[in-house]
């Protein structure tokens, strides 16, 4: 295996121009405005949008209000978010925009919130569209399918939920669809340049949420698996020092990432290693059945009732697996140990929170 593709790249199905990418974006910002929640940063939210507005109006990082209230204070005795900053910089368009307005309109500034507080989620939800219609054409699906898919991923999935909540689960959506599309682009061609896009979208995605380096190990055995099959296929055995080469490439793109995580925490907490979630109470001690029964079964929080189009999925199963089983394989390994894990999560079981964002990616298998 070389530095070159040694796998014909198949050319996508269609082409995405820039102007349609946009228009795209520009189309779910305006549904999302128009038919979203008008209600204000609340519970884990607070604190991820005043960082932002800190860093708009202060250039720092502090904020008013705890979150947990018995969240301790931080470096120098001030209040800090125990959220990654990544989430927080997907408010920082809408809090410029509400800072703008209330320099031009004082009186009006409280009413801004709630509207400054979408912003970021709406320009997020067209992107994360863009990204799905872009790996549709990877995968070699027709224009009109693609569309009508991403239709039934904006307008009938979790994501229109996440898209009209200021809390951050769109960005995990957005960037665990972009990791997933570049894994695909790095088992078909291992060059370093798709090696480098990889780490980068490896590091952004871990850097939204730690946890989501769990599936890292079946995003690696995926590659491998298929740089063997190439190699298998080319009648030549698999080049080691090209694999560590790319692994090296990934990782160097990665790293800055990372960096950015440990120095978050040495500016909030004075150490690089305290990330702000010292739980006094275990959260992963549900038992794994019940947790798989409140993701998926729940008559009050499965995935199926706010993901209509999954179980149209479940239909096209088999279609699916003899078409695409190269990529059913990579859903599978990727997303499995990110379920397994919020599976022994408390809140999954039926409580007040959502399905995780990787269920998303199953409206792709019909």
């Amino acid at each position: 295996m070389s530095e070159k593709p040694v796998e014909p790249t198949a050319r996508p199905s269609f082409i995405l121009p820039a102007s349609v990418r946009w228009a795209t974006v520009g189309f779910v910002l305006f549904a999302l405005m128009l038919a979203g929640s008008r209600e204000r940063p609340w519970a884990d939210a607070t604190p991820v949008f005043e960082v932002a507005e800190s860093l708009v109006q202060d250039g720092d990082v502090t904020i008013r209000t705890p979150w947990p209230e018995e969240l301790p204070t931080g470096r120098h005795g001030k209040i800090y978010a125990a959220a990654p900053i990544l989430q927080s910089l997907m408010h920082v368009p809408g809090a410029a925009v509400r800072s703008v307005i209330g320099r031009i309109w004082d009186n009006v500034r409280d009413e801004t919130i709630p509207f400054a507080a979408h912003i970021g989620p709406g320009v997020l939800s067209g992107l994360c569209c863009v990204l799905f219609l872009l790996l549709c054409a990877d995968l070699g699906i027709a224009r009109k399918t693609a569309f009508a898919a991403t239709g039934l991923l904006l307008f009938g999935s979790t994501l229109w939920v996440y898209g009209r909540s200021p809390y951050s689960e769109i960005f995990h959506a957005v960037l665990f669809t972009w990791m997933f599309g570049r894994l695909l682009l790095l088992a078909k061609a291992p060059t370093k340049t798709n090696a480098i896009w990889f780490g980068v979208t490896v590091g952004l995605l871990i850097n939204i949420k730690m946890l989501y380096a769990v599936c890292l190990p079946g995003a690696a055995v995926f590659a491998l698996l298929h740089w063997r099959g190439i190699a298998f296929a080319n009648k030549e055995p698999l080049a080691w020092s090209s694999v560590l080469r790319l692994v090296g490439w990934a990782v160097a793109a990665c790293l800055p990432f990372l960096a950015l995580i440990l120095v978050y925490n040495k500016v909030r907490w004075d150490g690089f290693l305290r990330s702000g979630y010292d739980l006094e109470v275990p959260v992963f001690t549900e038992r794994m059945a019940l947790g798989i029964w409140g993701m998926f079964l729940s008559p009050g929080k499965s995935a199926f009732l706010y993901s209509p189009p999954l179980l149209l999925s479940l239909i096209g199963l088999p279609l699916a697996w003899r078409r695409n089983r190269s990529e059913m394989i990579a859903i599978l390994l990727t997303v499995t140990p990110v379920l397994l894990v919020y599976g022994r999560f408390l809140f999954w079981s039926g409580d007040y929170a959502w399905v995780p964002v990787t269920s998303c990616l199953r409206c792709r298998c019909s």
